[in-house]
């Protein structure tokens, strides 16, 4: 995949080539600062024992990114991120 950030880098360096899928969905999850209608599909994922071990890996590989938003978002923002951020994580 390749694209920009917000602050125009090329994104394209940041993926690991030998990423799975699942990997690269939380990847955008969270550069798409965790939407509600991706997340609940996840979420809905989360009995699958495998699926959730895949899952909490992908997650904290992309937590530095996640922390950083939740860092610099304005406060308006911030909140509802969280939110969005502790649902995937249960």
């Amino acid at each position: 995949m390749h694209g920009m950030d917000e602050n125009g880098d090329d994104l394209k360096s940041t993926i690991d080539e030998n990423s799975t899928v699942l990997e690269e969905f939380v990847f955008w999850l969270s550069r798409l600062h965790y939407p509600d209608v991706l997340n609940h599909f996840f979420l809905h994922l989360l009995p699958n024992d495998d699926y959730k071990k895949e899952l909490t890996r992908a997650f904290v590989k992309n937590y530095t990114f996640t922390a950083l938003s939740l860092f610099t978002a304005r406060q308006q923002e911030a909140e509802p991120l969280a939110n969005r951020i502790v649902h995937i994580r249960h």
